[in-house]
């Protein structure tokens, strides 16, 4: 009979597996079956929605996208929403950016009165700071 540490190690590595194989499906299928432009005008589309879930859901689906200048001002303006989902959704979003523009947005959400937001916020600006060259330090993107 398998050790309760066994047990863990192989729930944890199938747990793994599955996350990776469903990442790399993504990746592939995005580089053989690109996002068309009448969906990423849906997901806008949606953004402009008066249901929150709406929002969500199209801030989902421009994840799919390659950051742009256009996208990126669709969803800054959902960082002061007052639902946290939503406004972590537009973080990672943004964050996908990773250039001073992003770190600046990221920058003044790390005291969100939500905790969730401002870790968010944080792990973003983190990620910014990474792909710049940056350490972390918020004080490299004063607004």
């Amino acid at each position: 009979m398998k050790s309760t540490k066994q047990t863990w190690i192989t729930i944890f590595a199938i747990a793994f597996l599955v996350v990776l194989v469903g990442f790399v499906y993504k990746v592939l299928t995005y580089r053989h079956h690109p996002p068309s432009k009448s969906t990423q005008r849906n997901a806008l589309s949606m953004l402009q929605s008066q249901d929150d879930e709406q929002i969500y859901q199209g801030l989902r689906l421009l994840s799919i996208f390659q950051p742009a200048d256009e996208l990126r001002l669709a969803t800054e303006q959902h960082l002061k929403h007052e639902d946290p989902k939503i406004r972590m959704q537009a973080i990672y979003l943004i964050a996908m950016h990773r250039d001073v523009h992003a770190g600046v947005s990221l920058t003044k959400l790390l005291t969100d009165p939500d905790p969730e937001v401002a870790e968010e916020a944080q792990r973003g600006l983190h990620n910014v700071n990474n792909a710049l060259g940056l350490p972390f330090d918020q004080q490299h993107f004063e607004p």
